[in-house]
């Protein structure tokens, strides 16, 4: 469930309207951990015993606000929301590998200074297995709607971020966290007009973990969605 939205008193800041941040603060904590010896890994463990990083990612989205008057106020003028909850499939190949779009929404018109927020989801299912599987997930702006890695045009507007939408991040599903939801959410600013539709892709990524026979699957209940909120350029604060 999304949390209630949070009126902010811009007279009860610490720090000048102009000049706050916003930082995500992680703090851990076990009564058997040791400082010397017990650490938690912020990001990915590589085989080579060396730390991935490149897989969070803090987002924020800068609008003028519909009316001042409203709280929390409207969107702007001209936000478009657009979502679906049709996924392409209902399983994905364990052995080999596979990687497929499970949710794709096409955006058209898309120009400089356009803000866009992704919300997204999916679940998966090890209870017909007979071990686990590693998920990982991510939304990309892709060409087409069955992209699975950033498209040209995509790549070309969004600037530093290059199509990526979210990071792809992921977990192992188990027998006894089954089902194992994804949820994704992220933004991305449009650099340049985009002159094509693109599409919205939330793309799963599976693995038996070495343990699934040829022709494994693993099942994709369809609970799932794509929302995207398309924010004008004339509404960026």
């Amino acid at each position: 469930m999304e949390p209630a939205p949070i009126q902010v008193d811009l007279a009860a800041l610490g720090c000048p309207a102009d000049g706050c941040y916003v930082n995500l603060v992680m703090d851990a904590w076990h009564k058997r951990g040791s400082p010397k010896r017990n650490v938690i890994m912020i990001g990915a463990n590589n085989k080579n015993g060396k730390v991935k990083q490149d897989k969070g990612r803090l987002n924020a989205i800068r609008t003028r606000p519909g009316s001042l008057n409203e709280v929390p106020p409207p969107p702007p003028t001209g936000t478009v929301v657009v979502g679906t909850d049709a996924p392409t499939t209902n399983a994905l190949s364990l052995n080999p590998e596979g990687t497929a779009v499970i949710y794709s929404q096409e955006v058209d018109g898309l120009v400089d200074g356009d803000q866009l927020s992704v919300k997204g989801g999916l679940t998966t299912d090890v209870t017909l297995l007979n071990h686990n599987a590693n998920v990982s997930t991510r939304v990309v702006l892709a060409d087409s709607p069955t992209g699975t890695d950033p498209g040209t045009v995509g790549t070309a507007i969004s600037g530093e971020l290059k199509g990526e939408i979210t990071e792809n991040n992921g977990f192992n599903c188990t027998k006894k966290a089954t089902p194992c939801p994804s949820v994704k959410d992220g933004v991305m600013e449009i650099k340049k007009n985009a002159n094509a539709p693109l599409f919205v892709n939330l793309v799963l990524n599976v693995s038996g973990l070495g343990h699934a026979v040829a022709g494994t699957f693993l099942p994709i209940p369809p609970t799932g969605g794509l929302v995207v909120t398309i924010y004008p350029a004339s509404a960026k604060g």
